[in-house]
């Protein structure tokens, strides 16, 4: 009976204590899952910040922050990010738009996620909830196909925020962002191998109430528990965003091995000799005091393990514990953690009481004073701040403190738990930049524009100091990129911006909204002149005008500049940045390189533009474009030899549009490469028609513009042309402007001999007007010159012209080169060209412009021009 009775309280108190270290292992290993999992949805959180500054972000720009993220060497375990569509109720399908990286998840594009249940389930409980949710045990879509997770999900709603009540998140919501996790690799991670050496522990998706199951099972450590032995476990519930799973942990054998193990011998010694009758009483006393004093070394013994594992555990743990008396901040335990995150060692915060405080960085140090101070009255808080280590390193720190009261008001304990969150707020800031700068440039871009403006146009009433908004497009940019890459188009985008900031102060701003697009935001003094506003808008366009050399090519950048002043042009920022939009379309059309104030009547003007735009988009499909052909007179015979194709507009409401209403807008948003394939393509069949009908070997003449120049299958377009058309390439006469040649010598050299090769002739038209130089005019494989008509105008009247045209005429004979004078309308002008040696001709002296039919008529009817030389019939 005694042993039964010694054994039986023995073996309780081992009971107790093993019961009492697997609730603290049990507690820890809780803590250290939700710990892991966190650090994931830091990243959503990061995710979806990017989503509420870009709702419509587009796939490269996913991809960008996918790869800033850093996944692979920060968090291995995850194996995918993505964002997955699902909008309007109900919702049937969510379908992944983005996954990265797709060279190993292709498997996940385009998938259905509402097809596997406990995706769908966790999705639509994000959904409801606005928290992020996690999904049960599924297979990933990461190669190579047999990858296990479990994948978190964070809501998107349109407009950035949680919406307030449970109809209103149905509504707005339009996806999620995701995060696909091996679950095994985590988990094994967050439980340490020496933990799960002496636990078994199986995590399950069910949530507290639900009875946990084979289906519900997530997670299991693989640890034998040996059959026929009840050993020791319990439950604990894992709060995970808007999910509960439940933990069941069991000790292994190893888990209890210790000094408990000779307890239940002991019982029995002890049973066997209170239970010998025949000693004597003393022989009993002394047993008896035996067996106490043993029993209390044994329970000194387990005191002491249970000390040294807490000790262990406060070690092994990332966080740092503190616990201090209030108010007098004394410090009563500091974990050895303290020493990996402050760099000091625990015994110089015993030592120096204020260490910790002056630890804190001094621009945070005060709010820290503060905090710490509301703490009796809040009874928690959260603290985020920065701390200085000894070398000088910055840390951020998050800590969770708690008051405890004492026995008397404002006195008692304060415990609290730090983070090192060092490495998230790193992110966050990088995630921060990105959604407010320029990823090229470093500069901000249009969100912190319209943030500071709006803040500039808040502080006017206190300073009454006008601001200023420059709207910047630099010129003919597509160009670089088009002939020498988008490399080099990079290139000039960073080093027009560092130009623009050196030509403004430091408190202003320097924005890029994309592309070549730039603004600055400048406020001036109550002071400041028109004169000297224009003076500083001409400056800028100085700095950026200076030349720049790319990989040994020169390029000359210019700009056009539109300026709105508030208050003035604009009561608001929207307003102001529409306003200086309008002055600089007016800068371009004033051909560049020039600066304009908004003025109300450039209004009027933005609008009708606006509309000539929306209709010319339209215009080529529905077929309001015709051309009219000018002659082309050889002033030897009188013939015609040719004619030059010219683009018109019929609007249907507007009637016939000039061309120079419509081609400089045209070239601008890029429709002028369509409209002059179409011009291309119908003179070539035109003419090519006329040549069938027997109306003699004719050319024809079609200008291309300076962006149709740069594209890089010019070429091969002009060709597949002649072939569909079935013109001989003899008889087309490409015409290139000064100005689209000299750009890129070498670029243009290459192209012009291509064509030369294919049989095309090639023209420079307007010459004299652009900025040719003899030394590359006589390296391009060109056949005939054209005389502009400012020139040709005056010859009769201004000797300065007339020696202009005689100079290009000798120029062009001396390089074996035909010439051809446009604008010729008076029998002067053709008297003096054909004495000088001029081959052709074109104007209203013979012809304007015709429809084809017109055209055809004066071909029909077999007529020439007139010749006479000096009033006499030639």
């Amino acid at each position: 009976m005694s042993t039964a009775i010694a054994g039986w309280q023995i073996q309780g108190q081992a009971e107790h204590e093993l019961s009492t270290r697997l609730y603290l292992q049990s507690n820890e290993a809780k803590y250290s899952v939700e710990r892991h999992v966190n650090a994931y949805t830091e990243v959503l959180w990061g995710v979806q910040a990017q989503f509420a500054v870009h709702p419509d972000m587009s796939r490269l720009s996913f991809q960008k922050i996918a790869a800033s993220l850093d996944l692979e060497r920060r968090l291995p375990e995850v194996r995918a990010v993505g964002f997955t569509q699902g909008s309007g109720m109900p919702q049937t399908s969510f379908l992944i738009q983005y996954i990265e990286p797709i060279a190993r998840n292709r498997r996940g594009a385009w998938a259905d996620q509402a097809a596997e249940p406990k995706r769908r389930a966790a999705i639509e409980q994000a959904r409801d909830s606005g928290e992020w949710a996690a999904s049960g045990r599924v297979r990933l879509f990461a190669d190579p196909g047999n990858v296990d997770g479990v994948v978190l999900y964070l809501p998107l709603y349109h407009g950035g925020g949680t919406p307030a009540s449970l109809a209103q998140r149905r509504d707005q919501f339009y996806g999620v962002v995701f995060l696909g996790i091996e679950v095994d690799s985590m988990l094994r991670s967050a439980l340490h191998p020496q933990r799960l050496g002496q636990l078994h522990v199986d995590l399950y998706s069910a949530g507290t109430g639900e009875r946990a199951g084979p289906a519900h099972l997530v997670f299991q450590s693989g640890g034998a528990v040996p059959a026929g032995r009840q050993a020791p476990a319990l439950w604990q519930d894992l709060e995970l965003g808007a999910s509960t799973w439940q933990m069941h942990v069991t000790a292994l054998p190893e888990f209890g091995r210790g000094p408990r193990d000779g307890l239940p011998l002991l019982a029995v010694v002890i049973g066997t000799m209170l239970s010998v009758g025949g000693f004597s009483l003393v022989r009993a006393l002394q047993s008896s005091r035996q067996a106490s004093e043993a029993y209390a070394s044994e329970v000194e013994r387990a005191m002491q393990f249970k000390q040294k594992e807490l000790v262990g555990i406060t070690e092994s743990i990332g966080e740092v514990l503190w616990t201090f008396d209030f108010p007098g901040w004394k410090i009563n335990y500091v974990s050895p953690a303290v020493e990996r995150m402050y760099g000091r060692p625990a015994t110089a915060f015993y030592e120096d009481p204020n260490l910790w405080l002056k630890c804190v960085h001094p621009a945070d140090r005060q709010k820290v004073i503060a905090l710490s101070k509301s703490l009796v009255d809040v009874g928690c808080t959260t603290f985020q701040y920065r701390i200085v280590r000894p070398d000088g390193e910055e840390r951020w720190i998050r800590y969770e403190a708690h008051f405890v009261a004492g026995a008397a008001p404002g006195i008692g304990r304060v415990d609290s738990v730090g983070s090192d969150i060092t490495q998230q707020h790193r992110l966050e800031e990088s995630l921060r930049m990105q959604a407010s700068h320029d990823q090229l440039t470093g500069l901000p871009n249009r969100t912190l524009l319209q943030d500071r403006l709006r803040q500039a146009i808040g502080h006017y009433a206190n300073s009454a100091s006008p601001i200023w908004i420059a709207f910047v497009d630099l010129d003919r940019f597509k160009f670089v990129n088009d002939s020498a890459g988008h490399k080099a188009g990079d290139i000039v985008l960073k080093e027009i911006a560092s130009r623009l900031q050196s030509a403004v102060r430091s408190t202003d701003t320097v924005a890029r909204l994309g592309g070549d697009e730039f603004v600055l935001l400048m406020s001036e003094r109550p002071d400041r002149t028109a004169s000297s506003a224009a003076a500083a808008m001409q400056r800028i366009l100085d700095v950026v005008a200076q030349p720049l050399t790319i990989e040994g090519r020169e390029f000359f950048p210019t700009c056009s500049l539109g300026v709105a002043l508030y208050p003035g042009d604009g009561a608001d920022a929207d307003t102001l940045m529409k306003h200086a939009d309008v002055a600089m379309y007016r800068a371009k059309q004033q051909g560049g390189n020039s600066f304009q104030f908004f003025t109300e009547s450039m209004k009027a003007e933005a609008l009708g533009r606006l509309q000539i735009e929306g209709d010319l988009r339209r215009a080529l499909a529905q077929e309001e474009f015709l051309l009219h052909y000018q002659p082309q007179i050889d002033l030897r015979s009188g013939r015609i030899v040719g004619m030059e194709a010219l683009v018109r507009w019929q609007h249907p409401t507007l009637g016939m549009i000039a061309p120079a209403r419509f081609i400089g807008l045209a070239e601008e948003i890029g429709l002028i490469v369509p409209i002059g394939a179409w011009v291309l393509r119908t003179a070539c069949a035109q003419c090519q028609a006329w040549q069938q009908a027997g109306l003699g070997q004719l050319r024809v003449a079609v200008n291309l513009s300076a962006r149709q120049f740069a594209q890089q299958n010019l070429v091969s377009m002009v060709t597949a042309i002649l072939r569909e058309t079935g013109l001989a390439p003899q008889y087309l006469d490409i015409e290139l402007t000064e100005s689209s040649v000299v750009q890129d010598v070498e670029r243009a050299v290459h192209i012009l001999s291509e064509l030369k090769r294919a049989g095309v002739q090639v023209s420079i038209d307007d010459f004299g007007t652009g900025y040719s130089s003899l030394s590359s005019l006589k390296r391009f494989p060109i056949d005939v010159l054209k005389i502009d008509q400012s020139f040709v105008r005056d010859i009769a009247t201004n000797a300065d012209d007339a020696a202009i045209v005689v100079a290009i005429i000798s120029l062009a004979h001396h390089l074996k080169l035909r010439v051809i004078a446009e604008g010729v309308e008076s029998q002067a002008q053709l008297d003096y060209l054909r004495r000088h040696g001029c081959e052709e001709m074109q104007g209203y002296y013979f012809s304007k412009p015709l429809p084809a039919a017109g055209f055809e008529h004066i071909l029909r009817s077999g007529r020439n021009l007139a010749l006479q030389f000096d009033g006499v019939a030639a």
